[in-house]
């Protein structure tokens, strides 16, 4: 309603939603809001909004939205909203918008409480149980922070991470992330100017522990580069590392190259004292994954992989995997010759091999060993 027209003009509304189809309103987005309810007042130069409801959507937890806003002047909203699950999640925020819309400028703070990914119902295997976050500027140029702590299969990490942003370029100003008794941290920037995104992304591994229970041996990342470079259709992905298996050092360096077509060609290789094991090869991601390539030792110590199997082996094989329609795996060792030492023998094997549904096939086997 609305009262006092030619005067000091005073209104209310109100509106209330039931079993609302989000496809109905925006395309191919799911979920039926379930209830909901607007409640609004304010004069000419002022006014007030308060909208409450209830999302369902069968694959995640229901959620229960509250937005208040309000304004003295109409130009500035100061706006309190707060989304909460079923399962306890929540994410809250406070701060301001200046309008126009199509020019809209920010300075939001932000919290959350007990998110999870996938939001699917039940737990997801990414958790976080509190942080917090600034959203600041304009379309063309804004700045985003947040911290926080992640949970990641039970290992509990905190993290930062600072944005600078325009219509041309996302800059990395800082990314940490402290974990597994070590520290990452990340910089660099995303062109989007061009027709695509452009990667230039570095990241350094400082001291990181794998955890025995998931490598069976003492591992620990003592220092490592990454980097991400090239456009998005067909980035560039080098690194170097220095591992620690058992307080053995591994040098490690990998250089990987993407197409548009999916295919993805990689170098692989490991270093320990005297010996080296290298992998050339290719894979593909699309429809069902597949592997092709060699192989090469020299002086190789499988020991470094099994412990009680020290030893060191020369020689090589070609590869292949390819996975099956029913989700099983093709694997295939062709050509496999390899001769050294194994656990203190003289050993030399040259051999054919290939596994299928669980069967292990070998068409043809040479050992000899002293």
């Amino acid at each position: 309603k609305a009262t006092q027209l030619l005067n000091d003009l005073t209104w209310e509304a109100q509106a209330k939603l039931t079993d609302l189809i989000l496809s109905d309103i925006v395309g191919s987005q799911q979920g039926l809001i379930t209830e909901a309810s607007l409640k609004a007042s304010g004069t000419k130069k002022q006014a007030t909004f308060m909208l409450q409801g209830q999302l369902a959507e069968h694959a995640l937890e229901d959620f229960t939205l509250a937005i208040d806003a309000n304004s003295s002047v109409l130009d500035t909203w100061f706006v309190n909203a707060q989304l909460s699950s079923s399962n306890r999640a929540k994410l809250a925020l406070t701060g301001t918008l200046q309008t126009p819309f199509d020019a809209l400028k920010t300075d939001v703070q932000g919290s959350w409480q007990a998110l999870f990914w996938p939001l699917n119902k039940g737990e997801g295997f990414l958790h976080s149980r509190k942080g917090q976050f600034l959203l600041q500027g304009e379309a063309d140029q804004y700045r985003v922070q947040a911290s926080g702590d992640l949970a990641l299969d039970q290992q509990q990490t905190t993290f930062s991470i600072d944005i600078d942003g325009t219509t041309e370029r996302l800059i990395l100003k800082q990314f940490e992330l402290k974990g597994l008794d070590g520290v990452t941290t990340a910089n660099g920037e995303v062109q989007l100017s061009s027709d695509e995104p452009v990667y230039q992304l570095q990241a350094k591994l400082n001291k990181l522990t794998i955890p025995s229970a998931l490598s069976g041996r003492m591992m620990v990342i003592n220092k490592g580069n990454v980097s991400l470079s090239g456009p998005v259709s067909a980035p560039m992905l080098t690194a170097q590392v220095e591992v620690l298996i058992d307080a053995k050092v591994i040098n490690m360096s990998l250089s990987s190259r993407l197409d548009a077509a999916g295919h993805n060609t990689f170098e692989l290789l490991a270093k320990a004292g005297n010996g080296t094991a290298k992998f050339n090869g290719s894979a593909q991601w699309t429809d069902f994954f597949k592997l092709n390539g060699v192989v090469a030792l020299t002086k190789f110590d499988p020991g470094l992989l099994a412990i009680d199997w020290p030893g060191s082996l020369s020689g090589g094989w070609q590869m292949s995997v390819l996975e099956q329609k029913n989700k099983n795996f093709d694997v295939q060792i062709q050509t496999l010759n390899i001769a050294g030492t194994l656990r203190h023998r003289a050993l030399k094997i040259v051999a054919d091999a290939s596994y299928l549904n669980g069967q292990f096939i070998v068409p043809s086997l040479q050992i000899r060993t002293c």
